[in-house]
């Protein structure tokens, strides 16, 4: 109960990925995610398809400190990553 998943497909060589983000509908509407892979140094571009929000962050902050997730309006979010 209240669970959150995430997948993520990151192509470090072409500096991009996905990742899939869900909740169950009973969940808490926030979550800290932390990515695993990317480059410490480059910078990253997160990009929700659904809302358009962007924000930016080195690989590391990404991978130690993580990103929140906003789905309180919405059970799933599609976000799409790219070197900046």
């Amino acid at each position: 109960q209240g669970q959150w998943e995430a997948y993520a497909i990151i192509d470090n060589a072409a500096g991009a990925g996905t990742i899939w983000v869900f909740r169950a509908a009973e969940g808490a509407p926030e979550q800290r995610l932390h990515l695993r892979g990317l480059e410490a140094d480059q910078r990253y571009a997160l990009t929700d398809i659904d809302t358009a929000q962007v924000m930016q962050a080195t690989g590391a902050q990404l991978m130690q400190e993580g990103f929140i997730a906003d789905l309180s309006a919405r059970t799933s979010a599609l976000l799409t990553l790219h070197v900046v």
